[in-house]
């Protein structure tokens, strides 16, 4: 038996097919096929006199075989209106594996259990995810698993629960702003870093000792002592633009949704600088995020879903199988996040009020990026770029870099 952790979120999804504002049939993703599948399709169904020109085989990798993509990067089984026709003519059971299960992922951690969740570069994954305050509410199934189950080398370490819930308690903290409690999470882990991956039980007393100083506010009084700069928030954001433009540049052909949003920010710029690379505009950028106008709608917006951000950490720690993986990868990676998408949702509000519409292009068109293994480094990339341009670099320990950037963000808070 195996049990089976999977959140409200995951359990509520339902594909919208056409009505998907970035259907992944229509998105030039790769979309493999099993060797089941694949012989289902060619002898079985309905379709299978086209079948045979419609797939390839991959003989040089995992995957059996894959679609073959045409000249717009759509599936050829897609309906002029946005429906599958293996849907239509065979039935839900008989998709193909991959088309059956995304954006749902299963994460083994070992033999006995595995975390469901959803990837975040479905549209409709992240609004069941960032706007019901219930999202991770947790659920648990058993599943018996045919045969000899193998032998278990997965271990989580014995604090991992009581950090899950100090990191838990920490974004919870209620007159804290975001940038505060995601601040104090980070200074929690640093102090606490001398400790991972040990088993000695000083650990327990040492979390201890941290929620006392989080309980009496610390590290908040340390987040309001840093002076305030909109200038290293726009240097952050031209460091994002920059890999992002690169990666656009090398593929042409893909994310819509990325290119949308660049659109969007370029619409912002004077006529004579349109067509110039966004990330080079570090001092135009710096005008439009310090806007109190496009400030006052952020906080208006945020206000109404309070728990978008909490959510949204949560589901990285999850992803992650923090505080099994590395500690300052876990509180990077959310902060860095966290300050981009705020960012762009503040460029998005020089004129109008936010939606909800902007808030998932926002974080889906990232995430959709991410997908392509070539941007996995991308946090990598973006830290060493923004160290170099500030002079912030750190040569042991925790990188003080994510902490400061959160600190410049407290007179926008």
């Amino acid at each position: 038996m195996r049990q089976l952790l999977f959140p409200k979120y995951y359990r509520d999804f339902k594909c919208i097919g056409p009505a998907c504002e970035d259907n992944c049939c229509t998105t030039n993703y790769e979309i493999t096929i099993n060797k089941e599948d694949y012989q289902f399709m060619l002898y079985k169904s309905k379709l299978k006199d086209e079948a045979k020109n419609i797939f390839e085989r991959t003989p040089d990798r995992e995957t059996y075989a894959r679609f073959k993509l045409d000249e717009k990067g759509h599936c050829p089984l897609i309906t002029h209106d946005g429906w599958c026709r293996v849907y239509i003519e065979d039935g839900e059971d008989h998709l193909p594996h991959v088309c059956k299960t995304y954006p749902r992922i299963a994460d083994p951690r070992g033999t006995t259990l595995v975390d469901m969740s959803l990837t975040l570069g479905c549209p409709e994954a992240v609004r069941k995810l960032c706007f019901d305050p219930d999202a991770l509410t947790f659920y648990e199934r058993k599943e018996r698993v045919k045969g000899k189950m193998p032998k278990n080398t997965y271990k989580r370490p014995a604090y991992f629960k009581t950090i899950r819930e100090l990191v838990r308690d920490i974004l919870y903290i209620s007159d804290a702003s975001f940038e505060e409690s995601l601040y104090t999470v980070g200074v929690a882990l640093s102090s606490l870093s001398s400790y991972e991956n040990s088993e000695s039980k000083d650990v327990f007393e040492a979390i201890a000792q941290v929620r006392d100083q989080v309980a009496q506010g610390y590290p908040r009084m340390m987040f309001q002592q840093q002076a305030s700069s909109f200038m290293h928030q726009s240097v952050f954001l031209s460091c994002c633009m920059e890999r992002i433009e690169i990666f656009l540049v090398h593929y042409p052909d893909s994310n819509r949704r990325l290119r949308h949003l660049f659109g969007e920010f370029r619409k912002l710029l004077p006529e004579e600088l349109r067509t110039e690379p966004l990330h080079k505009l570090s001092s135009l950028w710096l005008d439009k995020l310090s806007n109190p106008q496009a400030l006052k709608r952020y906080h208006s917006y945020i206000k109404k879903h309070p728990q978008l951000w909490n959510n949204y950490a949560l589901w990285q720690a999850n992803d992650m199988d923090f505080p099994k993986s590395v500690w300052q990868v876990y509180s990077t990676r959310v902060i860095f996040l966290y300050v981009y998408f705020r960012c762009c949702l503040i460029l998005l509000a020089q004129d109008r009020e936010l939606t909800d519409d902007d808030f998932v292009l926002v974080v889906q068109s990232l995430h959709t990026a991410f997908h392509n293994q070539n941007m996995v480094v991308f946090m990598k990339q973006v830290q060493f770029g923004f160290d170099h341009c500030l002079d912030l670099a750190t040569t042991t320990g925790f990188s003080l870099t994510p902490l400061i950037l959160l600190q410049t963000m407290k007179s926008s808070v």
